[in-house]
């Protein structure tokens, strides 16, 4: 079975042998579930998690306000990465 390609079921079924993607996302719920596992698929994030990831945020914004002005045509990527570094 392909993963790589979604296929356009508005009209009709995907093409034989083949399942929509989200059924097999809910076969891995349902396999989950008999197993004793989460309920859910989503995960909750206590107070420092969120910490986490605003810090990070943070400095991925900061690191593309500093190397925004260094990209041009012909500069390298190692450039680039030796700058961020």
């Amino acid at each position: 079975m392909r993963t790589d390609v979604l296929y356009d079921t508005a009209g009709g079924a995907p093409p034989r042998g083949e399942t929509h993607p989200s059924t097999r996302i809910e076969r891995r719920r349902r396999a989950g579930r008999a197993a004793g596992g989460s309920r859910t698929l989503v995960k909750r994030h206590d107070a420092a998690e969120f910490d986490g990831m605003r810090r990070a945020g943070r400095l991925a914004a900061e690191t593309l306000d500093f190397i925004t002005p260094y990209v041009e045509p012909g500069v390298s990527t190692g450039e680039l990465d030796r700058l961020c570094h």
